[in-house]
């Protein structure tokens, strides 16, 4: 096919997501079909970011067109809800900003610096129609890259596209539906990969620290892509899957999620903003982390019981409440018995016999059973 003897198309992707952006709706399927032959090593990076700022491309050319169509529009003030961002369109200062979006070529850089700022700059056309089409098929352009990318299986290539993912879940434009279904995309793209390639784990694990550790993420970026992170560290870093998953980096990762473990429990207690899923997810990759590197355990012990006491002392009987206590106690008995947890918690990877291995560590019936023992002694 003429896609594979070409790299044309990876080459002006920049000049072919115009058209899509300038009428989104009408060449989704044809840019779809497209979409593979614009991913190469040198470009993916760069289209994956061009992809999640097609609202902002499409919000930049319906500035062109109106500046380019009425030189003086702002001074005339025929479209004044649009008045600070042609004005900012046509001023030299951000020249180079507005430059990246309308590039031809790929190889100019994958993003810019000041990325926030241009979207704040662009929140005039928030809700021009152009603008929310685009908004609206970018998530299935971003499902299509990555169906592309893990495919291909190439770790050097998703490797790259990691930190990405990471940093765009705090840096999207501001059109609520857009954010929430792309933050969506995010966190299933983020768990594909690392599922495929668990060694990236521990290759991007200062990126995912760095992260968690803000909790600022959790209330501009929503939990969707922070309870995923989590759960990520607790499932992979485990010597099974990668060498490198020393002690004193598990230290390092369990001293990560015990602050925030507290601060979102207690903060649950009190009517926050944070889901009871969030805790759960927090409580279980703690266990599993402590359960690998048993000198932990005192410490993950007194977290969990320091939330069923938080949930004793609390007037809230709701069903959600009540999950939350039963399992901070099943995850107590089991780290009692450090051997039983290392087995509940942290079996071996093994890939030969899935379904046996399912019914075997089931995680629910396993933590049951060893709750029953204790109590029975």
């Amino acid at each position: 096919m003429l896609m594979n003897a070409t790299n044309i198309f990876s080459k002006y992707v920049p000049n072919l997501l115009k058209i899509l952006a300038w009428s989104p709706m009408t060449f989704v399927a044809e840019f779809l079909q497209l979409l593979p032959a614009c991913i190469s090593p040198t470009t993916a990076s760069e289209v994956l970011h061009s992809l999640f700022d097609l609202p902002c491309l499409s919000a930049t050319l319906q500035a062109q067109y109106l500046v380019e169509a009425v030189p003086n529009i702002t001074d005339l003030n025929l479209l004044p809800q649009y008045n600070r961002c042609l004005a900012s369109f046509q001023d030299a200062a951000h020249k180079l900003m507005f430059g990246h979006f309308l590039r031809s070529e790929t190889g100019r850089g994958d993003t810019i610096d000041r990325l926030g700022n241009l979207h704040l700059l662009l929140s005039d056309f928030s809700h021009h129609q152009r603008v929310l089409a685009a908004a609206q098929i970018a998530p299935q352009l971003v499902r299509m890259f990555f169906k592309v990318v893990l495919h291909g299986g190439d770790v050097e290539l998703v490797s790259q596209l990691v930190p990405v993912l990471i940093e765009r879940t705090a840096l999207l434009f501001d059109i609520p539906s857009f954010m929430t279904e792309m933050r969506r995309v995010i966190a299933q793209q983020l768990l594909a990969i690392f599922s495929l390639f668990p060694q990236l784990v521990v290759d991007y694990c200062r990126d995912i620290i760095e992260y968690l550790r803000t909790l600022r993420n959790l209330t501009q970026a929503g939990e969707h892509c922070y309870v995923h992170l989590v759960w990520i560290l607790g499932e992979y870093t485990h010597l099974g899957y990668d060498s490198r998953c020393t002690s004193s980096l598990l230290v390092e990762l369990f001293e990560t999620l015990e602050p925030v473990t507290y601060e979102v429990a207690l903060n649950l207690h009190r009517q926050s903003e944070y889901s009871t899923r969030l805790v759960l997810v927090l409580m279980s990759s703690l266990a599993k982390i402590a359960s690998r590197s048993q000198d932990l355990i005192p410490r993950a012990l007194l977290c969990l019981n320091k939330i069923v006491q938080l949930g004793k002392d609390s007037s809230t009987e709701s069903h959600t409440h009540q999950t939350l206590l039963i399992r901070a106690n099943e995850l107590v008995n089991v780290l009692k018995i450090p051997s039983i947890a290392s087995a509940v918690l942290s079996p071996a990877p093994h890939w030969s016999r899935p379904q046996q291995l399912q019914r075997q560590l089931d995680l629910a019936h396993l933590l049951q059973a060893t709750s029953l023992h204790l109590d029975h002694h």
